[in-house]
């Protein structure tokens, strides 16, 4: 449940663009700095940025499910996804009550309660918007994915819920064609499944031959190698593996 909550956190900032900067290079500073010595939330006082040592207080948190650390944030929205997050971690609604936004609020309230229908409840879009992706695709809810207004949202959200049911299917209703061959390659690699590579598009990524390639490692199978025409997957394949 931990890995999904981050899951949601990106995708609303897909959403409603909550910060200003790239998200993805401060999370790549905000991780090299935790592995270079961080080794306890007090240490994350001593980060340069603000978002940096909010982003440290929430991993510190949510990985330990301690949310005494939570109002260390300073953000008001991270700290509340910190009390949400463990809140769903640990099956505490009493925690997901410090919430102090109703509409966020709603938004764990509908995944914790296993009720959709409290996203219609829900004013901002935003957070509806995050709020039917949560339902989608971490209660595998088909009708929630589609309630979703943000189109690469709701991408996301038929992509979680293609991996999480293994269905390949649900691929099918992403638009974008990257996209798509991206949820069909991890859903074949995570099923081990190489008819569904079959479905992906001859693209300028290779990706076919990397989902052969990758389906061949996982089933330890080194004669699969041999369907792959491209010599860079075909080499990986052989030499990751089977020595």
């Amino acid at each position: 449940m931990t890995k999904l909550l981050f899951a949601l956190w990106i995708a609303l900032i897909l959403v409603c663009g909550c910060l200003e900067d790239n998200p993805s290079s401060h999370a790549t500073t905000t991780t090299l700095k935790l592995a270079s010595g961080i080794e306890k939330a007090e240490d994350c006082r001593n980060l340069e940025s603000p978002f940096e040592q909010d982003f440290c207080y929430y991993n510190f948190a949510v990985w330990t499910n301690d949310s005494t650390i939570c109002p260390r944030i300073h953000d008001v929205y991270y700290k509340e996804e910190c009390y949400g997050g463990i809140g769903l971690n640990v099956g505490n609604q009493s925690i997901i009550n410090f919430i102090g936004d109703v509409d966020h609020r709603n938004v764990f309230y509908a995944v914790f309660r296993k009720n959709p229908s409290i996203c219609e409840l829900i004013a901002n879009q935003s957070y509806k918007d995050l709020c039917y992706y949560s339902a989608g695709s971490l209660l595998n809810n088909r009708t929630s994915c589609n309630n979703v207004v943000n189109k690469g949202v709701k991408e996301l959200c038929f992509e979680g819920m293609a991996l999480s049911l293994n269905d390949s299917s649900l691929c099918g209703e992403i638009q974008a064609n990257d996209s798509r061959d991206m949820c069909y390659g991890n859903v074949a690699i995570n099923s081990r499944n190489l008819t569904v590579c079959d479905k992906l598009q001859n693209t300028p990524h290779n990706l076919h031959d990397w989902c052969y390639a990758e389906v061949s490692i996982r089933r330890n199978d080194s004669s699969i190698c041999e369907s792959i025409q491209d010599e860079g997957w075909k080499k990986v394949c052989y030499n990751r593996g089977y020595q």
